[in-house]
């Protein structure tokens, strides 16, 4: 048994920043559970520790989150993305779809999803930060801070936010999560507005990028693609039945928790007892808090959860480039779903175009490149508090 460290602790919180604006928007906005939330998200934090052996992260799947917090969704449509998505990554890692998967879609699709999703959450923290200036004031500023020093500036949210909040205590209310079936309705909905948008993304970031990053930071504990899969698979299926929302595991996430300490399954049973103990017997209170939680301060911090996404455009160049823009707009014009069809068509009608020679091959930078560079020109890189 790997002994624990101080870096567990710090890197416990250090992916906070994804993981909150997404848990208080699926809560505030589409009214998801926070008793099966964070109860789900704990155990899964926990098993994924034990299971790979390393600070595996555990967060909310992007796409959905987004697209749910976006677009309104009800909370029923986000179980039901979570067990399509689930029994979806259970049958690719049993069968061989995974390496199929790995053929047809192209890298640069995932990345103009997460640009398309950096657009959707992007327009919505502008409507949060509209509602009250002043706050709105207080909120880009402790931005600022959270984009250099980001424990730091999480702090600062989280303390800003509770003197803004109602008093009130967090009750203590044991109680343990519902368990249910999301309805087929549900799942056909909630796969059709941005669970199959998901599939990509999770593909390239929660699974192949994941699997690479894990054996650059600890070669002597690798981490299969399919294994990554599987995990994915159980925690959305089993979520969806608990009330919560599909989770995944994340290149961004590891190398966050890395970046402030985490080097142990100690981080995850940390940061796991934690949200279990947070879901089990403070959920009522929890809700509470998460629904009063000021508006213009859950807008900064989707603004830099968008802000991040939008960074991961960067080397899309030529047709690429041009596809993964035109998937932006498309996604804010419609949703998340429909931009990921459009641009997945649009790919391969490109690429089959260049190759008979119907389309000049475009080179240079494009929108999406341009767009990717905004938060390093105007933030710089992050660094620890």
């Amino acid at each position: 048994m790997q002994r624990p460290r101080l870096g567990d602790l710090t890197g416990a919180f250090g992916d906070l920043g994804t993981l909150l604006p997404l848990a208080a928007g699926l809560v505030i906005v589409s009214g998801v559970d926070p008793r099966g939330f964070f109860v789900t998200f704990g155990i899964a934090t926990v098993v994924a520790g034990f299971a790979f052996r390393l600070p595996m992260p555990v967060q909310p799947q992007k796409a959905v989150a987004a697209a749910a917090i976006a677009e309104g969704w009800p909370a029923t449509h986000v179980y039901g993305a979570g067990l399509g998505i689930g029994v979806a990554w259970l049958v690719i890692a049993a069968t061989p779809l995974l390496g199929w998967l790995r053929q047809i879609v192209p890298v640069f699709i995932a990345r103009g999803v997460q640009l398309g999703l950096a657009f959707t959450l992007g327009a919505q923290a502008v409507l949060l930060l509209a509602r009250r200036v002043p706050v709105a004031v207080l909120a880009l500023v402790i931005l600022a801070v959270t984009l250099r020093y980001r424990l730091l500036g999480i702090g600062l949210t989280v303390a800003a936010a509770i003197a803004l909040m109602p008093r009130g205590t967090l009750a203590f209310a044991p109680e343990l999560p519902a368990v249910a079936a999301p309805p087929l309705v549900d799942v056909i909905e909630g796969m059709l507005r941005g669970g199959i948008a998901q599939m990509p993304l999770t593909l390239a970031n929660a699974i192949i990028a994941t699997a690479a990053l894990s054996a650059q930071y600890f070669p002597d504990r690798p981490v299969t693609e399919r294994r990554l899969a599987v995990s994915t698979g159980l925690m959305s299926a089993a979520g969806a039945f608990l009330s919560a929302a599909p989770f995944c595991h994340g290149a961004g996430g590891l190398a966050a928790q890395y970046f402030y300490g985490a080097r142990t399954v100690w981080k995850n049973v940390t940061e796991g007892s934690l949200a279990i103990a947070l879901g089990l017997f403070f959920a009522p209170g929890l809700a509470d808090l998460l629904s009063a939680f000021p508006m213009p301060m859950l807008g900064s911090l989707l603004l830099l959860v968008a802000l991040e996404l939008l960074s991961s455009a960067q080397g899309l160049f030529g047709w690429q480039g041009w596809i993964a823009t035109g998937m932006a707009v498309l996604a804010v014009a419609t949703n998340i779903g429909v931009a990921f069809v459009g641009g997945f068509v649009l790919a391969h009608v490109v690429r089959e175009g260049v190759h008979r020679g119907w389309l000049p091959r475009l080179k240079g930078k494009t929108p999406a490149e341009y767009l990717a560079q905004i938060p390093q020109r105007a933030f710089g890189p992050s660094r620890a508090a």
